[in-house]
């Protein structure tokens, strides 16, 4: 691994970044991507970087980091979490990502497919989220928050997006393999019944 020396390696590293976001079609603002090369780095440019690029791979948005497609892949995340959890308060409003989680019934709601919701419901809201983390975890989705600052109401807002968007990203994924998974026995079986009448 070659760190870069001095501020021409870094912002030739920065430039050739660029490069491949460009290639990509990902949209970068230069000017708040570049202060990464300074000498101290820049630690908004890096959070900057990073929250476009997940809204390009996790949200599926090709426009600025806060721009009106980002503001409407936002609500459409939190509405299929809505229509997944119609019962559930709390997630509406400008506290919907922040404390909106807290409690794990959402996620634990989300994930009902994979645990006994019933019986999560009545744990405490540390044991929930460890639980539907747990569940998600089995479903490809890493950890990526601390059950600590989710329970306690202080989640960063963009780190649950995240995280949600990776976790409808792998719920929806798996009903396609299971539908897919389920059209292919239907297929098998009318071929088996096709085959055992033709005798």
């Amino acid at each position: 691994k070659k760190v870069p020396k001095g501020r021409i390696e870094r912002i030739g590293n920065l430039n050739l970044l660029l490069e491949v976001l460009s290639e990509k079609k990902i949209p970068i603002v230069e000017e708040e991507v570049m202060p990464i090369g300074d000498e101290d780095g820049n630690e908004e440019a890096v959070l900057n970087l990073t929250w476009s690029l997940i809204t390009f791979y996790e949200l599926g948005v090709r426009s600025s980091r806060n721009g009106p497609g980002v503001q409407a892949a936002i609500s459409a995340l939190l509405a299929w979490v809505r229509d997944a959890c119609p019962e559930l308060p709390g997630l509406t409003g400008a506290a919907a990502w922040t404390q909106g989680f807290s409690d794990g019934k959402a996620l634990c709601t989300l994930m009902k497919a994979r645990m006994d919701l019933g019986a999560a419901l009545l744990l405490t809201a540390e044991s929930r989220l460890r639980l539907a983390f747990g569940a998600a975890e089995r479903t490809g989705v890493p950890q990526l928050l601390n059950v600590a600052d989710l329970a306690g109401g202080s989640m960063d807002e963009r780190a649950m997006i995240t995280y949600v968007a990776k976790l409808r990203t792998a719920l929806e994924a798996s009903q396609r393999w299971a539908a897919a998974a389920d059209a292919k026995a239907a297929a098998d079986r009318a071929a088996a019944d096709k085959a055992a009448g033709a005798q």
